[in-house]
């Protein structure tokens, strides 16, 4: 009985060393969780072609790396992240954060009260706020407004990012696939 991990492995052995293509470009990597007895360790394959000087694979070196407290380590941030800004959500102050090129990072709905600006993006469900296309959707949108908006029709009409807000949050739509609004 074989571990799934190693079909998906072979399988990713098998493409890179299909029929003996020609190899330009970096390394293939694979990063695969593997369950050992009581715990789940995350392991990235780092598949390199031996070239020799017919220019054609004949061998691949695969080097495996124990990612498991990179894995830790990001998953502990993704959670800090989200206490940190509900508690900046939550303030009675008005918070913003500008980045070097003054740009805003993250606002709160108090500054966003307090600067006139009420972006409401709405979706069908609940999940998708924890989406992070969605979460950067809702950035831009809001930086928008704050820049340029005077009502809703306005910032639907508005650039970003080359296109209008309104086919912005349509392809977004497509993208992530939950229906929204923008009131």
């Amino acid at each position: 009985n074989t571990p799934e991990y190693l079909f998906t492995f072979n399988e990713a052995l098998r493409l890179s060393m299909a029929d003996g293509i020609t190899y330009f470009g970096d390394p293939d990597f694979y990063e695969l969780p593997i369950d050992t007895l009581s715990r789940t360790s995350w392991w990235r394959f780092v598949l390199s072609p031996i070239i020799p000087e017919q220019s054609r694979i004949t061998r691949i070196m695969v080097t495996a790396i124990d990612i498991t407290a990179k894995k830790q380590l990001e998953e502990a941030l993704k959670m800090s992240r989200k206490r940190f800004e509900a508690v900046v959500n939550s303030a009675y102050d008005g918070i913003i954060s500008v980045n070097s090129e003054s740009r805003i990072e993250l606002i709160n709905t108090a500054a966003c009260e307090m600067f006139g600006v009420a972006v409401e993006i709405n979706s069908e469900t609940d999940f998708v706020a924890k989406n992070a296309d969605f979460q950067q959707l809702v950035r831009e949108i809001s930086q928008v407004a704050l820049e340029t908006a005077d009502d809703v029709e306005v910032l639907r009409a508005t650039h970003l990012n080359g296109k209008p807000v309104s086919e912005v949050l349509t392809d977004a739509i497509a993208r992530i696939g939950e229906n929204m609004t923008l009131r």
